[in-house]
């Protein structure tokens, strides 16, 4: 609430027209942030404990409780009655749980301060209003105040490296490394004291590793920087060994690899992942199997590593912020941190995606429904004029085929295409077209995909179409250049890929000059239809159409009624589904499952 009042000079149009839909449409009030922060200033302080507990004792009782359960769809598997329910239930409300007593809201923060490090060097850019400082233990600081939020402050931070630099058998481990650290808590603090420590603080600092980097990302209000310069010292000194909350963490990825394998959707991913990869150990889509890798302790070592020596990161903060208010906080925390002057960079682990025409498809699940992606990929000159005018390309695309398979043929649920570029390990495009559909309108909606790249290599663009593309670019821009999100973004990039940042400025020319002949070049270098990978998913096969009609019904039940319990011949074995060598009940549930399906549906 207060966030939104003080932002209130700056709130975004879609907040107002939702505002607007939900009184008109549902009768909801809208008096205004002004009256709702009066009102919420003079009531909350006026709320008591017993009157919120009165209120959910009210609204939660046995009488209007709904209880839902998910379990996977196969053999073996047994789904709780409502009477197990209801027991677990039962025996919860018969406990006494204590109230935890333990107060840490008194305990500081930081134990010990570190001493303040000089400040070695001093450089501006004026046509931007950056400020960029070199302390001595190596830290580089660029700073841009803004005034596009009241009471915003944002943050990231990089250095060259990444889970890129530990061996194979490290890479689960190395993935998950921060995740263990952030579930562990930091210095006096475990997960959920910290959160009670920073409760009404809008303070946050999330470390990461990828690939060929490690780093942080957060953000504050202009008056808790103190607290958000305290996190990033402590997630860089102070990373705690918990090993109850590592194992609580395991369990929980745990559960949730195993759903995603188990759907459609994460098998189709999966697949578009090691193809793209061709099957590297470390594109491998992380499993509940694989997470026997990990060890806690491992953990720690790559991220106490990585984040040893702070020598090489470069900070970027961006919002409302003067960088000689904020210079105490910097030389303090930020020049507090380790420096060991080590000199290394990323590791280039040699993934690379596939060449020639790749073709596959995943048949998955029961419901009618298709997925397609096609990916083109390919060596990629990097400049600034190139990237846009495949971003253009990409662009267009997604105009053209909306168009085309959503309103005229009227055969798809969604299609998105787009273009994204790499600059390390090596230079790299990707071209991503996808789309939904019924499964037997995957094939005929991707030859219109094809017939559509086949027409922008042939003929030109129509002035229409890139006025289109004009005017899409330039409103995002217009909108961008206003947020500190994109900024934080553009001073990283540029960073990060040793150009010039005041390039920023060049992107309104370089948009405003786009021509057909432009997007036709960039068609016929970029969307080769020689060297492409293409996944489907499919509903699986059926299972239990024993007489071949095309459908599980009432005459493939009575067959396999005919052969049940019966061992499986070895000339006719269609009616072991399970391949367990008898007709039993793993194979009823497997018909069971099927039964009603038609033929591709």
């Amino acid at each position: 609430m207060t966030e939104h009042y003080t932002e209130q000079a700056r709130t975004a149009s879609a907040q107002f027209v939702n505002a607007c839909l939900g009184h008109y449409l549902y009768g909801n009030p809208i008096p205004g942030i002004e009256y709702e922060f009066q009102q919420a200033q003079k009531l909350v302080p006026e709320i008591k404990l017993e009157e919120v507990n009165r209120v959910a004792r009210a609204w939660i009782t046995d009488q209007n409780r709904v209880v839902l359960t998910e379990s996977p769809d196969k053999s073996g598997v047994r789904i709780p009655a409502e009477s197990d329910l209801r027991g677990v239930i039962d025996r919860v409300q018969a406990k006494v749980f204590q109230p935890v007593e333990e107060d840490v809201t008194t305990l500081p923060l930081t134990e010990k301060f570190p001493s303040p490090a000089e400040i070695v060097s001093e450089k501006k850019i004026a046509d931007l209003n950056v400020t960029e400082w070199t302390l001595a233990n190596g830290v580089r600081v660029v700073m841009k105040p803004t005034d596009f939020k009241n009471d915003e402050i944002l943050f990231t931070a990089y250095s060259a490296g990444g889970h890129s630099l530990v061996p194979d058998k490290d890479y689960v481990t190395a993935v998950t490394s921060t995740d263990v650290v952030l579930e562990s808590g930091i210095g006096q603090f475990n997960k959920t004291n910290l959160q009670k420590k920073l409760a009404g603080r809008l303070a946050r600092v999330s470390p990461w590793i990828e690939s060929l980097q490690e780093g942080m990302s957060g953000g504050a209000s202009s008056r808790d920087d103190s607290i958000l310069f305290q996190l990033i010292y402590l997630y860089f000194t102070t990373a705690r060994r918990d090993s109850l909350a590592f194992l609580a963490y395991k369990d929980k990825l745990k559960g949730v690899l195993e759903n995603a394998s188990a759907s459609p959707e994460g098998a189709f991913r999966g697949t578009i992942q090691v193809t793209m990869a061709q099957y590297h150990p470390r594109a491998q889509p992380l499993s509940a199997a694989r997470l026997d890798e990990m060890d806690l302790q491992r953990s720690l070592e790559i991220y106490r590593d990585r984040f040893g020596d702070a020598s090489d990161f470069t900070f970027f903060f961006v919002g409302n912020l003067e960088p000689e208010q904020i210079k105490p906080l910097v030389r303090t925390y930020l020049g507090g941190l380790p420096s060991t002057r080590r000199t290394e960079t990323w590791k280039d682990a040699g993934i690379r995606p596939p060449r020639g025409v790749i073709k596959k498809t995943v048949r998955s699940g029961v419901e009618s429904k298709g997925l397609t992606q096609i990916v083109f990929t390919g060596r990629f000159d990097w400049n600034a004029q190139n990237r846009y005018d495949l971003s253009a390309l990409g662009r267009l695309l997604n105009l053209r085929l909306s168009d085309v398979l959503r309103e005229d043929l009227g055969g798809t649920y969604s299609v998105s295409a787009g273009a994204s570029t790499s600059h390390y390990p090596e230079e790299r495009y990707q071209v991503s077209i996808s789309f939904g559909s019924a499964p037997e309108k995957a094939e005929p909606l991707t030859a219109a995909v094809f017939a559509q790249i086949d027409s922008l290599k042939r003929s030109m663009v129509s002035n229409a179409d890139i006025a289109k593309v004009r005017e899409q670019v330039r409103l995002q821009r217009e909108t961008d250049l206003r947020t500190n999100g994109f900024w934080l973004s553009s001073l990283y990039f540029y960073d990060y890929h040793k150009e010039d940042p005041l390039d920023v400025y060049k992107f309104n020319t370089m948009n405003n000059a786009l021509t057909g002949e432009a997007i036709q070049r960039a068609a016929l270098s970029y969307l080769d239809v020689n060297n492409y990978v293409q996944v489907v998913l499919l509903p699986r096969e059926i299972v239990g159409d024993f007489n071949g009609d095309g459908k599980v019904d009432f005459d493939d039940f009575f067959l396999f009624a005919t052969a049940f319990g019966q061992k499986a011949a070895k000339d006719d074995s269609r009616y072991d589904l399970d391949g367990d060598g008898a007709v039993g009940f793993n194979g009823f549930f497997m018909f069971a499952q099927d039964f009603g399906r038609s033929k591709g549906k």
